[in-house]
C-alpha cells in the first residue's frame, strides 16, 4: 500500500513537471489565476490522454467531492472534440481511384480505334482512351472496362468520361442499351490516406490482400507521417457476381427458375450488393479536416 502511495505521487510529480516545461515561455498553468480549470485541465488531458477524474482533480489541486461532475464533463467535451479526441474517420487525401463495368457484346472494339481510342503497346491488346481533364479508360478484350478518374473522384466525373468515350463518340447510340449500362459502373480500388501529424514506423501488412482486398502500409516514403489503406475489389467476388448473374439471365431465359433457387440467388445478390454499397461509402470523397464539423457539438 505504501510502494503505491509512493509510486502515485511520484507520477503526480512527473505530470507537473512536465507542463511546466511546456509551458516554461508563458506562466506556470497551476497557477489558478492565469489559466481557468477549463484550460489547465485540458492542459493536462493533452498530455496524458487516459487521466481519470480523480487524478486529474489532484494535478488541478482542486477537491475531487465537489468538484468530480464538472471534471468529468471537462472529460466527456475533451474527448468528443475531434481535434483533441479520436481522429477522424475521414481520410485526409485519396488517389488512384478506379471504377469498373463490363461494355455491352454489341459493341464493335474496331470502330473505336477511328474515333480516338489507341491500340496499348502491350502485347494484351487493350484500348486505350486519355483525357487530361477526367483521365484514362482501358478497355479489355474481355468487354472490362477500368477507368482511372483524376481528382476530384466522384461516380458522376466517371459517368461522365465514360458518356463522352461511349456515347458521343457513337459506339453506344441506343439509349436503351446505354442507360442501364452506365448504371452498372461501380468502384473498383483506391487509395485512402489518413495523415497523423508526426512520423511513423514504416509498417506493410498485406496479408488480407487475395481474401479481402485490403493492405495497409504506415510511414512509407509517399506518406512519411500518414496510414495508407489500399483496398480493392477482390478478384472472387467480382468473377462470383458474373456467375451468379449470368446463371440468373440463364433460368429465368430458359423458365427453369424455382423459388427456392431464386431466394438463394436473390440473398447471394443482396449480399454483394451490400459489399458494393461499402465499396462505394468507401470511395466516396470526404471534406476536407479543416471543414469538419464535430456532429456532438450543436
Amino acid at each position: 500500500m505504501r510502494s503505491l502511495t509512493v509510486q502515485s505521487g511520484i507520477f503526480l510529480m512527473c505530470c507537473r513537471m512536465q507542463v511546466r516545461e511546456s509551458n516554461a515561455q508563458e506562466r506556470d498553468v497551476t497557477d489558478s489565476n492565469v489559466l481557468s480549470l477549463k484550460d489547465r485541465a485540458y492542459t493536462f488531458l493533452n498530455l496524458h490522454h487516459n487521466l481519470k477524474p480523480k487524478i486529474l482533480c489532484q494535478l488541478l489541486q482542486v477537491p475531487y467531492q465537489q468538484n468530480k461532475g464538472y471534471i468529468r464533463q471537462l472529460r466527456c467535451k475533451w474527448k468528443r472534440d475531434f481535434k483533441n479526441g479520436l481522429p477522424s474517420k475521414s481520410p485526409s487525401s485519396q488517389h488512384n481511384c478506379r471504377a469498373y463495368c463490363y461494355v455491352p457484346g454489341s459493341v464493335d472494339r474496331g470502330v473505336a480505334l477511328g474515333v480516338g481510342w489507341v491500340l496499348s503497346q502491350n502485347r494484351n491488346r487493350v484500348l486505350v482512351l486519355k483525357d487530361p481533364l477526367y483521365g484514362r479508360i482501358e478497355w479489355w478484350e474481355t468487354r472490362r472496362v477500368v477507368v482511372h478518374i483524376n481528382k476530384p473522384q466522384t461516380l458522376g466525373r466517371v459517368k461522365q468520361f465514360l458518356s463522352n468515350a461511349f456515347f458521343k463518340t457513337g459506339l453506344i447510340w441506343d439509349d436503351r442499351v446505354f442507360n442501364p449500362w452506365i448504371e452498372s459502373v461501380q468502384w473498383f480500388s483506391a487509395h485512402d490516406v489518413y495523415e497523423t501529424g508526426e512520423r511513423v514506423r514504416y509498417r506493410v501488412i498485406d496479408a488480407y490482400k487475395d481474401s479481402l482486398g485490403f493492405v495497409f502500409k504506415a510511414g512509407d516514403l509517399s506518406h512519411p507521417s500518414s496510414y495508407e489503406f489500399e483496398w480493392c475489389k477482390p478478384q472472387w467476388m467480382e468473377r462470383f457476381e458474373l456467375l451468379s448473374r449470368q446463371a440468373l439471365v440463364n433460368l429465368e431465359k430458359n423458365g427453369m427458375i424455382v423459388e427456392t433457387d431464386a431466394r438463394a440467388l436473390q440473398q447471394t445478390s443482396q449480399a454483394i450488393q451490400t459489399f458494393n454499397d461499402f465499396m462505394k461509402d468507401l470511395a466516396t470523397p470526404k471534406r476536407e479536416n479543416n471543414e469538419r464539423k464535430d456532429p456532438m457539438l450543436v
